[in-house]
């Protein structure tokens, strides 16, 4: 449902420029908050200047953080694979948890 609305939400605002990206930022971000914070999750998408900002939300307040990657070992890639795709990122601390969020260019 995360993809589908992030997919949709581009193609109404005619970026399908953003639809790919979007899709993996937003796979990564919500796969993050169901298997590391084991919560429900939001997403969320906003317009901002030069950038589209795909925000995820959950339930648990310790801040994202990129594992030491292991070639042998699957995962813990995922925040890399934001920070490649994105312009910046980060999370922002809220009432019941935090805020992922990632902002994509806007070519």
């Amino acid at each position: 449902m995360a993809r589908q609305f992030v997919s949709e939400t581009f193609e109404e605002w005619a970026r399908d420029d953003l639809v790919q990206e979007g899709i993996l930022v937003v796979t990564e971000l919500a796969t993050n908050a169901v298997v590391h914070a084991r919560s429900d999750f939001t997403v969320s998408l906003s317009r901002h200047g030069d950038s589209v900002r795909l925000s995820v939300g959950d339930s648990v307040t310790h801040p994202p953080a990129a594992r030491e990657v292991d070639s042998m070992v699957p995962g813990g890639k995922g925040l890399y694979l934001v920070e490649a795709l994105s312009q910046s990122w980060g999370h922002d601390q809220i009432d019941g948890g935090k805020v992922v969020w990632a902002d994509l260019p806007v070519r």
